[in-house]
């Protein structure tokens, strides 16, 4: 049997060991080489980066973009509520509605720049605004008398996109209250929203929506698109969250509703099989003209002269807190130095060369 044996070495005859073929490993830092004169250069670990100083220097285009891309759908809590106030009689209570969505968008606050991008698009009106009005329209006070006093919370606001953000009513008054609330909203002198940006998706909570069908209360949506035709969406949301109750209500979002199993009931009482039966059943077929419908003759009449309306879309929702992912393990930064010298990268060549001869 005949062995070969090879040997490398280099221009001053010592042996040389050939570095194997592939990623070189990293060497380890000594005092040797980290002291010495030749070049190096440092590799530092990835971590997460939460600074970039190069913003600034992009065009302006892309800037805008990257503010607009921050504004994302908010679902706006619209909770009706009877409260005591000085501004009614003793024995009687105020409605209103509250909006509530949590802190203020981010983009509003970042810079000047984009402040003035995400103003574009946000408006800002009454948070808390009653549903009927407190005095008739050209009412005047008595000679001598002086005006009432107005609670600070009448003049509270809230920014709201009506592109994107969904006005989430979750609990329900009459219908006529609804309408009226419906109607100041979208007046700018009242509640702030200019007539040319009306609100164009709402949401509904799925039991709500069962009782309208087992009160004969669908006629709603019939007025309601009347009278605002540039709706776009309605939102049956199954909820079974703590949204309603919740301090921070940013921190939901609607996401699909899940489709149920052959044999499942849903989830909890919001959720349930029935509730979603009851709620397709209500709007199938409905924008066409239902006979069991109160306003129906007034539907198809309006619908005659209103042609071209498009009819919003009807969704089935579930709502549920953004998850957040974890926080990610913290790894130390360690240096690695790399030493460069031309001995090093003669010796590699020359044992390249060798080794080719070797297997040739």
């Amino acid at each position: 049997m005949l062995i070969l044996s090879t040997r490398f070495v280099n221009r001053k005859g010592e042996n040389v060991t050939p570095r194997p073929r592939g990623r070189p490993p990293a060497p380890a830092t000594t005092p040797e080489n980290s002291q010495g004169k030749p070049k190096s250069k440092s590799i530092h670990n990835p971590t997460k980066f939460n600074k970039f100083h190069q913003f600034s220097k992009f065009p302006p285009e892309i800037r805008l973009k990257i503010w607009r891309c921050m504004m994302r759908t908010r679902a706006i809590r619209a909770e009706y509520q009877n409260i005591e106030s000085e501004l009614v009689h003793p024995d009687m209570r105020l409605s209103r509605y509250v909006l509530d969505a949590g802190a203020v968008p981010a983009a509003l606050h970042v810079c000047s720049e984009s402040r003035q991008e995400t103003k574009k698009n946000y408006t800002l009106i009454k948070s808390r605004l009653p549903v009927k009005p407190l005095e008739k329209d050209g009412e005047r006070l008595p000679p001598g008398a002086e005006p009432r006093k107005m609670p600070k919370w009448l003049e509270a606001q809230i920014w709201v996109n009506v592109d994107i953000d969904i006005f989430f009513f979750v609990n329900f008054p009459s219908t006529n209250e609804f309408l009226t609330y419906f109607r100041r909203i979208s007046k700018p002198s009242i509640g702030g929203l200019p007539l040319d940006t009306p609100i164009k998706h709402i949401a509904l909570v799925g039991v709500d929506t069962q009782r309208f069908r087992t009160s004969g209360r669908t006629d709603l949506f019939y007025s309601l698109c009347m009278e605002h035709t540039r709706l776009e969406t309605i939102n049956i949301v199954m909820d079974n969250s703590k949204y309603r109750v919740d301090p921070k209500p940013e921190s939901y979002s609607l996401w699909p509703l899940a489709p149920l199993g052959t044999h499942s009931r849903g989830g909890g009482t919001h959720g349930s099989r029935e509730v979603r039966e009851h709620v397709i059943d209500i709007f199938r077929g409905f924008w066409d003209g239902k006979k069991t419908v109160k306003e129906y003759q007034r539907w198809m009449a309006w619908r005659a002269v209103n042609k071209d309306w498009k009819p919003p879309k009807v969704f089935l929702k579930s709502i549920a807190k953004l998850q957040r992912s974890k926080t990610p393990r913290v790894i130390k930064k360690t240096v690695i130095e790399e030493v460069e010298t031309e001995d090093e990268d003669e010796d590699e060549d020359e044992a390249d060369e060798s080794q080719g001869k070797a297997e040739a």
